[in-house]
C-alpha cells in the first residue's frame, strides 16, 4: 500500500471497544482521500488500496454513526463513502473490460464493493442514523431547506443505490432459498431502520418529485431478485391445485436426479472399456475399408455409435455466439418476501399512479439519462404482474393502462430495433432494453385479458374499448411480426424469445376471440400518391412541336390583342385569381440558369398555345424571383416594355433548351423503380379485417426459424412456452394448410428428441408428441408423391415453395399477379449470371441486367424482387439507383435498321434529327440519336445534324431579335458546351455570330433609344466609341471603361433598350461584382468601331453622311457581304442583361 495513503488512513482516528475517536485533522485527511480518488488512474489503484485497508469497515461507518452532529465531517465522509461504493461498471466506463489486466482490476473493485455491501448489511446503527438525518430534513418545507440539506438527501439515495447495485457473490448463488444472502441482509437492515417507509413517503410526495428517478432505480434494485408471482403469493396458504403443481415439480426434479444417478452408475465399472466386449455393427461401413465397423463397447452402448466421437467441436467466434441471459432470480426467505410484499402493496395503494406519471413526464421531457426508461419499464411490468396475482384491482395501476403508455412502448421498441442495427457495438444493451419494453407490452395485454375475462361488466366494457384501439392500429398489430423477423440470437437472449412467443400467443388468442361472430374494421396503410412520372402518350405529345419563324410571327399576330389585354388586366400577379406558378425549385438538381431557360421555354409554349394569361403570370413570377437578372424585365418595366419582351420571347429560337423532365420523360426510365414513388408517404385507410389473412403473415420462414430455435430447448422450457410454440405451428400447418413450410431437418431432429423424452415422461410432452406425429404423417404422404421432399428438408422454403412441395412444382399461383411474374429455373439461372456480370461494373446493376435479359417484358421491380428472393441481395434498398444515374439506352437491331432508313430519308431536310425522332417507334433523346448516327458512320460531322436556320428579312424592316438565353461570354466555351450536350442546333461556325443567331441592327436599336428620349446618351456613347476607335496607343485586348459622368448617363446604363444597344455595339458588361463599368474592347477592330460610330449618328447627320457617300459612289467599291455581316452585332442576353 502506498505510504501516503497508509499514513492518511492511520491519521483518521482509532476504534476502542465500540467507540471511535477521531483525530484533530480527521476532516483534512478525509479531504485528502477524496483528492487521491479524484486523481487515480485507469487501473483504479487508489480505490483498490483503500478497499484492501478496510477503511470503510473500520473507520468511515463508525464516523458516520458517532459524528453526525459535525456537519462538515459528516458531509465529507458521506461523499467519500459514495465515491468508494461506486459501481465497478461506472469505474470502468460502463463496460466490463476485455483486456486481461484491466479485467483483473475490475474484479478487484467488484470484490471490494461486495465487502462494503456485507459491512453495511451487518451494521444496523448506520442506517438508523442516516434515516433519521433524512427524516429531519424532510420535515422542513422544501422552500425553507438549505442547498446542503438537499444534497444530503440525494447523497443518501445515491449511497443506497450503490450498495443495492452490487451483484451477489459466489456464496450467495449457492445458498438455499431459506438462507439469507448479502442482498437479503441489507434489505432487512433497511427495513429495521424504516428506509422503506421513507421511500414510500418520498414517492408519494408532490414536493419530492425531483428525486423520482433515484427512487425508481432504488425500487428496481430492491426487487431485482424477486419474481412478482412468487412475491404476491407470499404469506398465503396454497390451495390444492398449487400444492399439486409444487408436488409435480418436485417429482420431476427427483425423477431427473434418479435418471442422472443411474446413468453415472452405469458408467462405473471395474473393467477397462476394452473389456466390455467387441462387436461388429452390421450395415455400417468403416472409414478405412469396405468392412463393417468394429466397436469396442458394451452392448447397450452400441446403439449410440457415431463417427463424431472424439472429434473436436467447431468453436464459434465470440461475436457469433448466442447471447446468454445473466439475470438472477432466487426465492428469498419467507420474512423477506412478506416484507417486500408489504412494500409493494403500500406503493400500489398510496403512490404508484402519481409516481409513474412523474417519472414518465421526466423521461419524455428528456430530463433523465439515457438508460432511465429501462427502470420505468421494469417497474411497470413488475407491478402490473404483481397486481394481477394479488387481488387484481385495475384502479391501482390505471396510470400505466392508458393508450398513451402503449404508444410509448411501441415507439421505444421500434427505436431499439433501429439502434440494434445501427449501433452494433452496443447491440446487446439495446436488446436488453427492448426485452424490458416487451415485458411491459406483454403485461399490458395480460391485464387487458384479465379485465376481459372478469365477471365485472364495467371491466369487460373497458377491456373491449382497449382491445378495439389496440387491434385497430396497424403498428400495434404487427409489432410481434417485426420482433420475430428481426430476432438475432447474438443480440437477444432466449428469455427474450420466450417472452415474444408468449406475447404473440396471447395477442393472437385475444384477437381471434375479438373477431368471432362480428365484423371488425381496422386501419391499414397504403402507399400515398407520390410523385409518379407521367407515362408517354404519343409521339406528338412527347416531342415539342417546332414552329418556323413565319409561323411564330403569324401566331403573335393572332394573340397580340389578347396579350395586351392580359398585361393590362393586373400589374400584380398576386391579384390574379389563378394560382401562382412555380418557376424555381431550390432543392432541384437542375442549375438556376437551366431553370431560367426552362421558364422562358414555358412562357413561349404558353404563348404559342394561346394561353396568354398563363404566359404573363409565368413571366411576372420569374421577374419576382430573378429581378436582378433582367432576363424577365426589371421592377420598373412598363406595360409596353412587357409586351415587347413577350414578343421577343415568342419569336425567339429556344429549340436548344431542354424541356423539363415532367414534360419530356425519357423512355429508359419507364420500367425503373421510381425512388420518389417508393419514398412517398404512406396514408391510412379503413378495411374490413380478415383474421385468417393476418395469420398468413406468420407463415414465413423468418418467423418459423426463431420458434424452432426455441423448441430446441423444450426440456428447459416450461409447459406454457412449449404450448405457444405448438400452437403457432398448428396455425401454420393445420389452419393454413402450409405444413410444407415445416418440413425442415432441424425441426425433425427436435421431434426425435421429443419422442425420446416422451418415453420416460409422456404426460409433459403429450401435446408436442401429438403434433409431431401428425406432421410426420403428412411428410410421409408427401414423400410418396414427391421424392425430392427429402432434399427440401435441408432448406427453409417460402409459402409458394411449400405449396409446390406438397401439391406439385409449378402448381402454385397465389394470385394473378404472382402467377404472371413467375420465374422458371432457366430464367433464374440467367438472372444470376447477369447479376454477377454487372455487379462490379460502373453502370447500374439492374439496368445492365435489363439490357441483356432474354425476356424483355420484365420490369425493374420484378428483377429487383427476384434478386431479393433468391438471396443475391439482402433488400431492395441495395438496388436503388444512385442519384443522377440513368438507365442505358438499348438499341435493338430493329431500332438500328429503322434509324438508318429514316436518316436516308431526312438527311437533306432542314431538321434531320427532329424529323427522325418524330418518326421513331421507340423514342430516344436527341443526344442519343445523334451519338448513334455518328457511331454507325452515317454522318462524319456533328454539324451536319444540326437544324439549318433560315434567315429572311422583309424589305428594309429590321429582322426580329432572336434571344439566346444562358449563353457564355466565351465563344469557345459556348461551342464546347453545345457539342457536349448535343442540344445546340445553331450553326457552330466558331464565331459569336454563329453561336447567338441574327440580331437587330444597331440603327434600329439607336432609333428606339432616340424615340425613348435618350438622344443625348446615345451621342455620348457615340463620342466614347469614336474616341476609342481613334486611339492608336491601345493594344489588342485592352478594355476601355465606359464611365457615366452625369445622372442622365447613369440612369441610361440601367435602361433595357440602351443596354441592348451597348451589347450590339460590342461593349462588354461587368464580368463580376468587382467590376462596375461597362468596357469598350479594342480587340473588336477599328472597322467595326467605325461602323458602330456611323450607326450611332442621329438620323439627320446620318442622312448627310449617306449623301456624301452617294456623291463619291463612283470612287468607292461595292460593299462586300462580309462587311454587311460585320455591321450586325450579336446580342447576348446573359445573366447581367
Amino acid at each position: 500500500m502506498n505510504s501516503e495513503l497508509l499514513a492518511t488512513c492511520n491519521a483518521l482516528g482509532y476504534l476502542e471497544e465500540e467507540n471511535y475517536f477521531k483525530e484533530d485533522d480527521c476532516l483534512d485527511n478525509i479531504k485528502c482521500l477524496i483528492k487521491y480518488l479524484h486523481n487515480e488512474d485507469s487501473t483504479r489503484d487508489i480505490r483498490v488500496q483503500l478497499g484492501s485497508a478496510h477503511v470503510v469497515q473500520n473507520d468511515l461507518i463508525s464516523i458516520l454513526c458517532q459524528y453526525v452532529s459535525d456537519s462538515d465531517l459528516f458531509h465529507a465522509v458521506l461523499r467519500l463513502v459514495i465515491n468508494l461504493t461506486q459501481p465497478a461498471l461506472l469505474c470502468f466506463g460502463g463496460k466490463i473490460p476485455k483486456d486481461t489486466v484491466m479485467h483483473h482490476h475490475y474484479l478487484e473493485v467488484l470484490q471490494h464493493n461486495q465487502a462494503y455491501k456485507e459491512a453495511f448489511g451487518s451494521h444496523e446503527k448506520v442506517w438508523k442514523v442516516l434515516t433519521q438525518k433524512v427524516y429531519d430534513i424532510l420535515e422542513t418545507d422544501w422552500e425553507d431547506r438549505r442547498p446542503d440539506e438537499g444534497l444530503v438527501i440525494e447523497r443518501f439515495l445515491v449511497l443506497l443505490r450503490n450498495l443495492l447495485h452490487v451483484p451477489p457473490t459466489t456464496e450467495d448463488t449457492e445458498r438455499t432459498s431459506e438462507d439469507m444472502s448479502s442482498h437479503d441482509k441489507l434489505l432487512w437492515q433497511l427495513h429495521a431502520a424504516g428506509v422503506e417507509s421513507l421511500l414510500l413517503y418520498m414517492s408519494g410526495s408532490n414536493t419530492e418529485q425531483e428525486f423520482s428517478l433515484h427512487l425508481m432505480e432504488i425500487i428496481c434494485l430492491f426487487l431485482k431478485e424477486q419474481e412478482a408471482e412468487t412475491l404476491a403469493k407470499a404469506g398465503t396458504v396454497p390451495n390444492a391445485a398449487e400444492r399439486e403443481k409444487e408436488g409435480n415439480k418436485l417429482l420431476e426434479l427427483r425423477r431427473a436426479e434418479d435418471a442422472k444417478r443411474k446413468q453415472n452408475r452405469a458408467k462405473m465399472t471395474p473393467w477397462h472399456s476394452r473389456f466390455g466386449g467387441t462387436y461388429v455393427c452390421m450395415g455400417t461401413k468403416a472409414l478405412a475399408d469396405e468392412k463393417d465397423v468394429i466397436l469396442h463397447k458394451s452392448v447397450k452402448h452400441c446403439e449410440k455409435m457415431s463417427f463424431d466421437e472424439g472429434k473436436a467441436k467447431v468453436k464459434k467466434a465470440r461475436n457469433r455466439r448466442a447471447l446468454v441471459d445473466d439475470s438472477i432470480k432466487r426465492r428469498s426467505s419467507g420474512n423477506i418476501r412478506i416484507m417486500l410484499k408489504s412494500f409493494c402493496n403500500g406503493l400500489l395503494e398510496n403512490s404508484y399512479n402519481m409516481f409513474m406519471r412523474a417519472v414518465k413526464d421526466r423521461i419524455t421531457r428528456e430530463k433523465a439519462q439515457d438508460q432511465d426508461e429501462t427502470y420505468y419499464f421494469w417497474t411497470m411490468s413488475f407491478f402490473l404482474e404483481f397486481n394481477r396475482h394479488n387481488n387484481f384491482r385495475i384502479e391501482l395501476v390505471s396510470e400505466t393502462m392508458q393508450l398513451s403508455t402503449l404508444h410509448f412502448l411501441d415507439t421505444q421498441m421500434v427505436n431499439y430495433i433501429e439502434l440494434m442495427t445501427v449501433d452494433k457495438h452496443e447491440a446487446a444493451a439495446w436488446g436488453k432494453r427492448m426485452h424490458l419494453a416487451l415485458r411491459c407490452y406483454y403485461e399490458f395485454l395480460m391485464t387487458v385479458y384479465v379485465m376481459e375475462t372478469s365477471n365485472d361488466s364495467s371491466l369487460n366494457k373497458s377491456a373491449r374499448v382497449l382491445m378495439n384501439n389496440i387491434f385497430y392500429v396497424v403498428e400495434y398489430r404487427e409489432i410481434f411480426l417485426t420482433l420475430l423477423r428481426k430476432f438475432d440470437e447474438r443480440k437477444q437472449t432466449r428469455a427474450f424469445l420466450k417472452d415474444v412467443a408468449k406475447a404473440t400467443h396471447l395477442f393472437l388468442k385475444m384477437f381471434e376471440n375479438f373477431c368471432k361472430d362480428k365484423k371488425v374494421v381496422v386501419e391499414t396503410k397504403v402507399r400515398g400518391p407520390g410523385k409518379k412520372r407521367r407515362k408517354k402518350k404519343t409521339a406528338a405529345a412527347q416531342e415539342r412541336k417546332t414552329f418556323t419563324e413565319e409561323e411564330k410571327a403569324a401566331k403573335w399576330g393572332e394573340i397580340q390583342n389578347s396579350v395586351t389585354e392580359a398585361v393590362k388586366v393586373s400589374k400584380d400577379i398576386e391579384s390574379s385569381n389563378s394560382a401562382i406558378p412555380s418557376v424555381f425549385d431550390p432543392t432541384s438538381d437542375i442549375s438556376e440558369e437551366m431553370q431560367q431557360q426552362q421558364t422562358l421555354l414555358r412562357t413561349q409554349c404558353h404563348l404559342l398555345d394561346g394561353e396568354t394569361e398563363q404566359a404573363v403570370q409565368v413571366l411576372r413570377t420569374a421577374r419576382s424571383v430573378w429581378p436582378e437578372k433582367g432576363i424577365f424585365g426589371t421592377e420598373t418595366t412598363t406595360e409596353d416594355e412587357e409586351i415587347t419582351l413577350l414578343h421577343e420571347i415568342c419569336l425567339a429560337d429556344l429549340s436548344h433548351i431542354e424541356a423539363p423532365v415532367e414534360n419530356l420523360p425519357d423512355e429508359e426510365d419507364e420500367n425503373e423503380i421510381d425512388e420518389e414513388e417508393e419514398s412517398a408517404p404512406r396514408r391510412t385507410k379503413e378495411i374490413e379485417f380478415n383474421f385468417q389473412e393476418f395469420v398468413k403473415k406468420f407463415a414465413d420462414a423468418r418467423v418459423v426459424i426463431p420458434y424452432v430455435k426455441l423448441l430446441q430447448d423444450f426440456e428447459k422450457n416450461d409447459a406454457h412456452v412449449n404450448h405457444c410454440v405448438v400452437k403457432i405451428f398448428h396455425r401454420i400447418g393445420f389452419d393454413l394448410k402450409t405444413y410444407g413450410l415445416l418440413f425442415q431437418a432441424s425441426l425433425f431432429r427436435v421431434f426425435q428428441k421429443v419422442f425420446a423424452a416422451a418415453a420416460t415422461d409422456s404426460k409433459s410432452y403429450r401435446e408436442l408428441v401429438a403434433f409431431a406425429k401428425w406432421l410426420m404423417g403428412k411428410f410421409s404422404e408427401v414423400s410418396q408423391k414427391n421424392s425430392c421432399v427429402y432434399a427440401e428438408l435441408l432448406f427453409w422454403n417460402s409459402v409458394a415453395e411449400a405449396h409446390e412441395i406438397t401439391d406439385g412444382y409449378g402448381t402454385y399461383a397465389g394470385s394473378k399477379k404472382q402467377h404472371r411474374i413467375q420465374w422458371t429455373q432457366e430464367e433464374t439461372n440467367e438472372l444470376t449470371e447477369l447479376y454477377h456480370q454487372y455487379k462490379e461494373q460502373e453502370i447500374d446493376t439492374v439496368d445492365g441486367i435489363l439490357t441483356k435479359i432474354t425476356d424483355q417484358t420484365r420490369t425493374r421491380r420484378q428483377v429487383c424482387n427476384q434478386l431479393v428472393n433468391i438471396g443475391l441481395v439482402e433488400s431492395l434498398a441495395d438496388l436503388k439507383r444512385t442519384k443522377g444515374s440513368r438507365a442505358p439506352v438499348t438499341w435493338k437491331d430493329d431500332d438500328v435498321e429503322e434509324l438508318k432508313r429514316l436518316y436516308e430519308e431526312f438527311s437533306s431536310s432542314e431538321d434531320p434529327v427532329g424529323n427522325i425522332i418524330q418518326m421513331l417507334s421507340n423514342k430516344k433523346s436527341k443526344a442519343k440519336v445523334i451519338d448513334k448516327i455518328l457511331s454507325l458512320g452515317l454522318a462524319t460531322d456533328r454539324q451536319q445534324l444540326y437544324k439549318k436556320k433560315a434567315r429572311k428579312s422583309k424589305g428594309n424592316r429590321p429582322q426580329a431579335e432572336i434571344m439566346h438565353i444562358g449563353g457564355s461570354d466565351s465563344d469557345d466555351n459556348n461551342d464546347q458546351d453545345a457539342d457536349e450536350s448535343s442540344a445546340n442546333e445553331t450553326d457552330s461556325s466558331g464565331d459569336e455570330s454563329a453561336a447567338a443567331g441574327p440580331a437587330i441592327s444597331i440603327e434600329a436599336l439607336a432609333r428606339d433609344c432616340f424615340e425613348a428620349g435618350l438622344e443625348a446618351q446615345v451621342t455620348w456613347l457615340r463620342e466614347c466609341v469614336e474616341s476609342s476607335s481613334n486611339n492608336d496607343e491601345q493594344t489588342d485586348g485592352d478594355l476601355v471603361p465606359l464611365v457615366p459622368l452625369t445622372d442622365e448617363q447613369e440612369s441610361a446604363m440601367s435602361n433595357r433598350n440602351f443596354k441592348k444597344l451597348l451589347k450590339a455595339v460590342g461593349i462588354k458588361a461587368p464580368a463580376n461584382e468587382q467590376e462596375r463599368f461597362w468596357r469598350i474592347p479594342t480587340s473588336v477592330g477599328a472597322t467595326q468601331l467605325d461602323s458602330a460610330v456611323e450607326s450611332l449618328a442621329p438620323p439627320k447627320k446620318r442622312k448627310r453622311m449617306n449623301e456624301t457617300l452617294d456623291s463619291d459612289g463612283d470612287e468607292s467599291e461595292p460593299e462586300k457581304p462580309q462587311d454587311k455581316r460585320r455591321k450586325a452585332m450579336i446580342i447576348d442576353d446573359d445573366d447581367e442583361d
